[in-house]
């Protein structure tokens, strides 16, 4: 099939689905057959293409609703060049009473299910990879946004640039899953914060935010994986959980804006290795009182370099969240120089913090390891430059722990 557009399409084929044009979806109705479909992951997910504007494509299957076509299918794959549902649902899937002897990954270009009604669900399911360029389910300003979940038995893979945008009223909750790894690509040197890769779930009521979660053996993240509160209600939760989790110039936070708290953040990995100019945390800059959220590690390793920070700070009006690490060897080394003259830098940390300006206090941390390693300027730290309290820091290494400072080198040093 070249393209689409019309009403409510299904399709049920016994090898591959290629549709290289744009699939705009105007309407429910058409010839279609509702049911309930169960998801790899377990999870039912009813489809009712009669009453809701609904994509629905599975490949690879043997549960064909009449008699299959002549042939012999030799994949499983679907290739999507766009697809458009305002406020209906998409699901991809080869995962549907599969016909085991076929592979077969997931590519698609866009998917666009937005609507001021509140956006639609988008899942792909599929026994072999996932690649996409964007996906966004946002229901913003006015709707809740749609739920998103891949689910992957290959690589999960978002080149650069890609984005997940599941904002609303609620923020859709987002959830990536795959038996290999997710890999977020990274940008070019120099690209700025905002023109990277993004996951985002971001909410504008006074609801509880949409939760982000992923969990692979490998992640691996080069860009922004966000929740965000902008109104009363709290931000969702991030949870990441990984055999081994990398960061490079990445953020990896909860944030709130508004009067409640940003959601939490926990990781459980077996190591974790954050890259140059990484933050993993929480924040706030909220005016009227919402505090950051709490941040919990756990993992076998933790190594962070090059001004890479995990931790919790406030720069509005309310307090920092606590951070929580148990891991049985940590390793923070070096710095991030700026103006190394004037001494300016940015150490690579656990830390919590009220910034200037901000109105309360940071929060607690909490370390429990074997070994504990600060080099080159690395520290562990409660601060409050404002109106508020630091926080306290209970560290217990059952073996060592060795700290070493910084020594400054180079021309601007010198003379």
């Amino acid at each position: 099939i070249a393209a689409y557009t019309g009403a409510s399409l299904q399709i049920l084929a016994g090898g591959s689905v290629t549709i290289p044009g744009a699939i705009v979806i105007t309407a429910a109705g058409g010839p279609f057959n509702d049911g309930t479909v169960v998801l790899s992951n377990g999870v039912p997910l009813a489809v009712t293409g009669t009453t809701q504007p609904t994509l629905d494509i599975r490949a690879g299957t043997t549960g064909f609703f009449g008699t299959p076509a002549a042939g012999t299918p030799t994949s499983a794959n679907i290739t999507i060049g766009s697809i458009a549902n305002p406020g209906g649902l998409v699901l991809l899937t080869n995962q549907y009473q599969p016909n085991r002897a076929l592979a077969g990954g997931i590519q698609v270009g866009t998917i666009t299910t937005t609507s001021p009604a509140g956006g639609g669900a988008v899942v792909l399911d599929s026994r072999g990879g996932i690649t996409f360029n964007s996906i966004d389910s946002s229901g913003a300003p006015t709707g809740n946004g749609g739920d998103v979940t891949l689910l992957s038995r290959g690589d999960l893979f978002m080149p650069f640039p890609s984005f997940i945008f599941a904002d609303g009223v609620r923020g859709g909750n987002i959830t990536l899953r795959s038996d290999t790894a997710i890999i977020q690509e990274g940008a070019p040197r120099g690209t700025a914060p905002f023109a990277l890769s993004t996951i985002q779930s971001l909410t504008l009521g006074a609801v509880k935010g949409g939760d982000v979660r992923l969990n692979a053996p490998t992640i691996s993240i080069a860009g922004n994986v966000l929740t965000v509160a902008n109104g009363e209600g709290e931000g969702g939760s991030l949870f990441l959980t990984a055999n081994a989790l990398t960061t490079s110039a990445a953020t990896v936070a909860t944030i709130t804006n508004g009067s409640a708290r940003s959601g939490a953040v926990f990781v459980v990995a077996n190591s974790v290795a954050l890259g140059t100019f990484s933050f993993l945390g929480s924040a706030s800059f909220s005016g009227t009182g919402g505090r950051g959220g709490d941040v919990t590690v756990q993992t076998g390793s933790l190594s962070a370099i090059d001004g890479a920070q995990m931790g919790s700070f406030t720069f509005g009006v309310g307090d920092a969240g606590n951070v929580t690490v148990t891991a049985q060897t940590i390793a923070l080394a070096n710095f991030l120089p700026a103006d190394l003259a004037a001494g300016l830098f940015s150490p690579t940390a656990i830390f919590s913090s009220s910034q200037p300006g901000a109105v309360g206090n940071s929060g607690n941390i909490t370390i429990a390891t074997g070994t504990l390693t600060l080099t080159g300027a690395a520290s562990v730290s409660t601060t409050a430059f404002s109106q508020g309290n630091a926080g306290n820091i209970d560290i217990r290494a059952s073996r060592l722990i060795q700290v070493d400072g910084a020594v400054f080198t180079g021309p601007e040093i010198d003379n």
